[in-house]
């Protein structure tokens, strides 16, 4: 695993958050975009934050005239929302961990067999390709909450809940489109975007939430 890439990547996400400029390294190093990939990127965060929008708005006439409740408070929203960020950075990792693996396993030698030294090959391997194994297994354990509330919107609002899923448990892909757009404009104005939709969420919020 190339860490000093790692460790580079993430400094250059860091310090484009602080002084709003495009993380270059981060984004073409550490992810993998080609420059051709990396200039269309902001154009697909705005895509996202577009969409964002639209569910946003159906939702909130589905709020008003349907009388649908939000399945999210505003402690479980911020659940949601730490649990996508941490969703994303096991995204940014899991590849680095899967090419580590794919080096330290193809130094096995043997083959798995039913006997003493095939579950010695076997134990090898796993121990080999550990990292990306509970990677994985975290990643699952964090995505398994917003995952719950998306499957209830779409369990009891039905093509509805696609919508709902999008404008409520979306809220943190939302904050991480915008962050992207406003490093990649040098403009500190796209945070205001934030700003809007945690208004529509409050709006969301009003007559109660329906918890499970």
């Amino acid at each position: 695993m190339d860490y000093a890439l790692i460790v580079d990547g993430m400094k250059s996400l860091v310090e484009g958050l602080k002084t709003n400029t495009w993380p270059d390294t981060f984004v073409t190093g550490l992810l993998g975009f080609s420059e051709q990939k990396a200039a269309k990127l902001p154009e697909y965060l705005f895509y996202y934050m577009v969409l964002y929008g639209i569910a946003a708005v159906i939702s909130l006439i589905m709020h008003f005239t349907k009388k649908q409740k939000c399945f999210s408070d505003f402690g479980r929203k911020m659940m949601d929302f730490i649990c996508t960020v941490l969703m994303v950075m096991c995204g940014w990792l899991l590849p680095q961990f899967i090419a580590q693996a794919k080096l330290l396993t193809s130094a096995v030698e043997g083959e798995f067999s039913f006997t003493e030294e095939g579950f010695h090959w076997l134990s090898e391997y796993l121990q080999a390709g550990f990292d990306p194994i509970w990677l994985g297994a975290l990643f699952l354990f964090i995505a398994i909450m917003p995952l719950l509330t998306a499957r209830r919107y779409l369990k009891e609002y039905k093509i509805l809940g696609i919508f709902w899923a999008i404008y409520d448990v979306g809220f943190g892909f939302f904050c991480i489109c915008t962050a992207g757009l406003a490093m990649a404009g040098q403009s500190y104005l796209w945070y205001l975007a934030i700003a809007a939709a945690v208004v529509l969420i409050r709006i969301g919020q009003t007559g109660g939430v329906d918890l499970e």
